[in-house]
Formats: C-alpha cells, sequence, structure tokens
C-alpha cells in the first residue's frame, strides 16, 4: 500500500472536535507540523505509560515506553534474558541475590502487555526459586518459551560446597510454577542441576521442534582446550546422552585460549549454530542433528574462524539464521582507535562470509564519535529486516539501549528508523548492562530486556530488571516520553522537501498499511477514560488513524 500525502487533499473522516465518525468525508491530512507523525524506534508510550504507580522503590522512573522492575532492599537483580510469551506477554529472567542471606535465587518476570507487572504470575509478578544447592555465584544465560506457553529458564552456578560448575534448567508453567513433570524425580521436581567438571560457562537456550532443549556452553574438551559445545536435554528434563558424547556436542579449535560461548540458533533443519569468541576472533560451530561436527559448514571442518574486523580484538554478541539459511551475526569490535562499534555481519549456509552483504560480508555501525558500543541481539522483524540491540558506553559513564536496523538484501543501515538507522535511550545517572536481549512481538514492535543500576538502594552498584517497547515503523502519536528525548525521525521512503509547507511525501507501508497502522496506533483499552481528558493525544491517534484508513481507497 501506498500513501500519499500532501497539505491539502481531501476531507478527514474524524472532526477533531467531537471526534464524530463521518463516512460521507474522505480523510485529508494537514500540515506535517499538526501532525508530529512518527517512524520505527519511538518508545511505544502504551508499555507502561506512567511508569510504575506512586509509591514503589522506582516511581522516580517515569518513562513512557519503559518498565523496570525493583527488587527491594539490597537484592542485586540481574535480568540477563527476554523472550516473549505468546507473542506479546514481556518474559525477563535473571539471578537475584540477597547478601543478608547470602541466597542466590532464580527470577523470573512477566510484563502484561501495558507494561505492568503481571499479578497471575509467580507472586506479584515475578517467579522466584531456589535450589537445593548452595549456589556460590552465576547467572541465567537463557530464557525460552515452549510452543504450550510454558517457559525454560537455563544458567550455570557454582556449587558452593564442591566447587563444580552446574548446568542449572527449571521450567514454568503459564502460572510461574515450578512444572513437576520436569526432571520429575529430581530433588526439586521442575529443576534440573546437572555437575560437570568440564563447564565453563553457559549462553543461550534453542528449543528443538521435537521439545528437546539445546543449551550452548562453553567446556573444555578432552584435549584441555576451551571449546565451544551444545549439551541437549530431552524435554523431561533429563540429559540426551545419544546426542554428541554423552549429550554434548563438542567444536575443538584447538589450543587457541581462552574461549567464551555468546549465544546459539538453529538452522531451519535443525542443526545447532553456536557463536563465541576465542582468542580475540569470533568463532563459529556448527553440529550436525546427533551432535558431530558438521562437514557442510567450514570448509569440511563444521568450525569458522571470521576474518578479523577493525583495528583490535573482535567479540561475539549473538547469531540467527534466515529462512534462506544464511547466518547473521553480531558483535563488536574496534573501527576508530580504541572505540568499539556495533559489527554485523552475514555468512553463507557453509559459513563463508556473504560477498552481497555490507563490504565483504560485514558493517559496522557506530553511535558516536567516542562512544564504545556493543551488539548483543540481533533478529528479523516480522518483514525480514535485521535488528540489533545492545549498549552504547558514553563518556559521562551513561550506558544507553542502542538499537539499529538494517536493510536485509545488502546490509545498508535503514535510515527510515530512529536517527537515521539508530536509537539511544538513555537513563541519567542509571547505566544498563550488558547484554541486552531482543525479540519481536506479533503486532512487530521491538521488545528489549536487561538490567540497569538502581540507584535508590544502597549500594548504588545493585541491579534491576529493565523492559522496553518500541514501535517499528508504523504512523504512532506524538507522545512524549517522560525522561527521555527522542527526536522524530523521517517517514520510511520519503523524499520531502521540508523547506516548503506544500511539498509532497510518498511513503511506502509493508503489508496491510490500514490495518497495521491502526494496530499500532490505536491504545488499548484501559487507557481509554485517560485519553478522552488529553484532546490533544486523542487527536493525535485519530489522526494517525485517519491517515491510514480511508475506507473509500484502501
Amino acid at each position: 500500500m501506498t500513501l500519499r500525502t500532501s497539505t491539502r487533499t481531501t476531507r478527514r473522516l474524524f472532526h477533531r472536535e467531537g471526534c464524530v465518525l463521518s463516512p460521507r468525508f474522505r480523510p485529508y491530512q494537514e500540515t506535517l507540523e499538526d501532525r508530529c507523525l512518527l517512524s520505527g524506534g519511538l518508545l511505544d508510550p502504551t508499555f507502561n505509560l506512567f511508569g510504575h504507580p506512586p509509591g514503589t522503590a522506582t516511581a522516580d522512573v517515569k518513562i513512557s515506553g519503559v518498565s523496570n522492575e525493583d527488587f527491594a532492599g539490597n537484592i542485586n537483580g540481574n535480568g540477563n534474558v527476554l523472550a516473549l510469551q505468546f507473542g506479546v506477554l514481556p518474559v525477563v529472567a535473571g539471578a537475584s541475590f540477597d547478601p543478608s542471606t547470602a541466597v542466590t535465587s532464580v527470577s523470573v518476570a512477566r510484563y502484561l502487555p501495558i507494561g505492568l507487572l503481571d499479578p497471575t504470575f509467580g507472586s506479584g509478578g515475578i517467579s522466584n526459586t531456589g535450589s537445593n544447592d548452595n549456589f556460590l555465584f552465576g547467572e541465567i544465560t537463557g530464557v525460552a518459551v515452549q510452543s504450550d506457553g510454558k517457559i525454560v529458564v537455563v544458567g550455570d552456578f557454582v556449587d558452593a560446597s564442591s566447587g563444580i560448575p552446574e548446568y542449572f534448567l527449571e521450567r514454568l508453567d503459564l502460572f510461574g510454577h515450578l512444572d513437576p513433570t520436569f526432571n520429575p524425580s529430581g530433588p526439586i521436581p521442575g529443576q534440573m542441576i546437572l555437575p560437570s567438571a568440564n563447564l565453563i560457562n553457559t549462553a543461550g537456550v534453542a528449543l528443538q521442534a521435537n521439545g528437546k532443549i539445546d543449551v550452548a556452553a562453553t567446556v573444555f574438551s578432552t584435549t584441555g582446550d576451551q571449546s565451544l559445545a551444545v549439551t541437549r536435554f530431552l524435554p523431561n528434563g533429563s540429559l540426551d546422552t545419544g546426542y554428541g558424547t554423552g549429550g554434548t556436542a563438542i567444536a575443538d579449535f584447538g589450543p587457541t585460549n581462552p574461549a567464551s560461548v555468546a549465544g546459539i540458533t538453529l538452522t531451519p533443519g535443525g542443526k545447532a549454530v553456536v557463536i563465541g569468541t576465542i582468542n580475540g576472533q569470533i568463532a563459529l560451530a556448527q553440529f550436525t542433528t546427533g551432535g558431530a561436527n558438521d562437514t557442510s559448514f567450514g570448509g569440511g571442518t563444521g568450525q569458522v574462524f571470521l576474518p578479523s574486523q577493525g583495528t583490535g580484538n573482535n567479540f561475539a554478541g549473538d547469531l540467527t539464521v534466515g529462512a534462506d539459511g544464511k547466518i547473521v551475526v553480531v558483535g563488536t569490535a574496534p573501527y576508530a582507535g580504541t572505540n568499539f562499534d556495533f559489527l554485523l555481519g552475514r555468512l553463507s549456509a557453509n559459513g563463508a562470509p556473504d560477498p552481497t552483504f555490507g563490504t565483504g560480508g560485514f558493517v559496522h555501525t557506530p553511535f558516536g564519535t567516542d562512544n564504545n558500543d556493543g551488539a548483543s541481539a540481533v533478529a528479523f522483524d516480522l518483514f525480514g529486516r535485521i535488528v540489533v540491540a545492545g549498549t552504547s558506553v558514553h563518556n559521562n559513564g551513561d550506558v544507553s539501549i542502542a538499537l539499529s536496523r538494517y536493510n536485509p538484501t545488502n546490509g545498508l543501515i535503514d535510515s527510515g528508523f530512529g536517527n537515521g538507522g539508530t536509537v539511544l535511550t538513555t537513563f541519567t545517572g542509571r547505566p544498563v548492562a550488558a547484554p541486552i536481549s531482543l525479540a519481536i512481538a506479533f503486532d512487530n514492535k521491538y521488545v528489549v530486556g536487561g538490567t540497569i543500576d538502581d540507584t535508590n538502594q544502597t549500594p548504588s552498584t545493585l541491579h534491576d530488571f529493565v523492559v522496553a517497547r518500541y514501535f517499528s515503523d508504523f504512523f504512532s502519536p506524538s507522545l512524549v516520553s517522560r525522561g527521555a528525548t527522542t527526536q522524530p525521525p523521517a517517514l520510511p521512503g520519503t523524499d520531502a522537501d521540508t523547506t516548503s509547507g506544500s511539498s509532497e511525501q510518498a511513503a511506502t507501508l509493508p503489508g496491510d498499511g490500514a490495518s497495521i497502522g491502526l494496530a499500532a496506533s490505536l491504545a488499548p483499552d484501559q487507557l481509554f477514560s485517560w485519553l478522552i481528558d488529553q484532546p490533544r493525544i486523542l487527536s493525535g491517534l485519530i489522526d494517525a488513524a485517519s491517515i491510514l484508513f480511508d475506507p473509500f481507497n484502501v
């Protein structure tokens, strides 16, 4: 659908004063200054519209589009990973530590579509589970949602008594309770704790179509080399000993320590692909469905070292695979002296850099001349565009959520997204912490999750969960986000003369522009009474809908 607008066309569908539907009139757009139309990268104001309710420990954080969950007292909550349940409910998982009891808990929070904690989940929206083991330290590194809505959480911890590293898995039901059908004979049904002296760390989880659970890991190989690996568990939580060697597939890159796995994804055929950093280089390994090194990848070895980019060490962030089998990878590389930029690359299905993408298969994106930027998540949105999320560290100590978007054909940055293709969300005085996770909602909104400093507690090094939701690229009302500044970007595909009030613009909307635009613009029912008392904002909503929906010419 192509939308053409100008300062004078036909009559509007809605009257501004009374908001009266007049079907005999055709819609027309008034001056752009009166519209304040926005495209992708704007925080979604219908997500946590007023921040947390007054009186909570984080009541001072009131940024529409952002929700952060405070952990009372001196409890340290790290929201490491995020997934979407049923394509709409943000689920954030991490570890929380209470120094007063020296107890580490696994914390999972679920949010409603309006950005508030879901009171039907866990206790007040948060599920906190412990273990029979006394965890010394560790982290939650992966969360995924099964087709039945059950939530799988993975991580790694060190047992305080034995000092042995442990795989940690748990599965929650729809209400945030441990699922007793997962490892039902274990000490705590719903959890699986697997000690492994060879385990170094985990980093991500992927669910096979048959319900098996693939966990990315860094392990010591039989020769003592730090290696990238995948450990597979059955749907009931037990180790799948038929996969790889005793349940673990290992890609030994040789004596090139140190190594650290960063992410996992699956090919369309169900092969596991992992990415990590080995001695300052980004490396990938692909395994067959049975856990052997895949000889169709990496010139017969199943392993690939990516060519170094920039002027120093490269660090892996995440990866995903398209329907065509090509692999998209993200990470970090230094390009301007010692400053790091987002690194994006695309590989053919055999692991070779794709020469049709960027320069030699790679693209780098800075978020400022002096910022240090790191990409930690990548996903395809519903129209196939590549969305990357991470952090950007400023000279003043602030750390922002950073987003960028790219053309999937050639890797060019999408200038119609945010400010020239990038978006920064900064919480002044409250740095966010890497990694940042990313998920694409059913309506193509971008949801990110991570960790933010809790400056309301002492010490200020404590952390809270944070979630933010962004519009993709559909027309939306100009609602101001309190605490953050967003400059309206250009409409995608526009070629406007901004010096002339009578210039004509043409914008191409993907898919069904009428239904998509309305879905992205109209507020939830819970906001209706408030909007009635906000005529300027309500008018913006109606304007956005009337521009996109012409019942006489759709």
